[in-house]
């Protein structure tokens, strides 16, 4: 590898996109931790975030044909996709319309919200297990080939998954009830925070 292309896998924005892949699938793997209004919350800050660090990952040249290792197997994506729609229960599935008549659901796709928070842990779990243990080479290979999944894949869903959990957060009556009581006993950092204090 050339140095300048050394520099770019350890440039600002890829370590950058390494913390908040770091960020994301730690959350997804706790999802059984928060209620349904707080897991729903924290998805609707991540989700931009992951958006903006996608679209400015650079460019790299692939240096080798064969496909880079995957980590994530049929098995982790499944238990990461039903730990999430259990939570959501009836609020996980949504349609996806392509038309201009926003509310018919004809030529609609029935999508989840798990199932699209899930392909994007896939992705950027993929990445992060080759940065944190892969040669140069490989970790190059692996973001060519999450910028262009990004383009192509998570990308998209990340979008499509943020506009489902706005739709929730902001016209549900439950989730405004959910919001009351998590208001009113606190919210699950705030009650982790107090235990560390108590403890010390």
């Amino acid at each position: 590898m050339s140095e300048q292309q050394n520099a770019l896998i350890y440039s600002k924005n890829v370590v950058e996109v390494v913390t908040l892949a770091k960020e994301y699938t730690a959350f997804l793997e706790r999802a059984g931790e928060f209620d349904q209004y707080e897991f729903l919350n924290h998805a609707q800050k991540l989700l931009p975030l992951i958006y903006l660090k996608g679209c400015l990952l650079p460019e790299v040249d692939q240096l080798f044909d064969e496909e880079v290792e995957k980590f994530v197997s049929e098995t982790d994506w499944t238990y990461i996709r039903n730990g999430i729609a259990e939570l959501l229960g009836d609020k996980d599935d949504f349609y996806e319309v392509y038309t201009e008549k926003l509310f018919d659901t004809e030529g609609g796709e029935q999508l989840s919200i798990s199932e699209m928070l899930a392909d994007i842990y896939q992705d950027l779990k993929d990445f992060l297990e080759l940065y944190r243990f892969g040669n140069e080479e490989s970790i190059n290979d692996a973001l060519y080939e999450l910028k262009n999944s990004f383009a192509e894949y998570w990308g998209y869903k990340s979008v499509i998954a943020l506009k489902a959990i706005h739709r929730v957060v902001y016209f549900s009556s439950e989730m405004e009830e959910e919001e009351d009581v998590s208001e009113q006993r606190g919210s699950f950092f705030n009650r982790f925070q107090d235990s560390h204090r108590n403890i010390e």
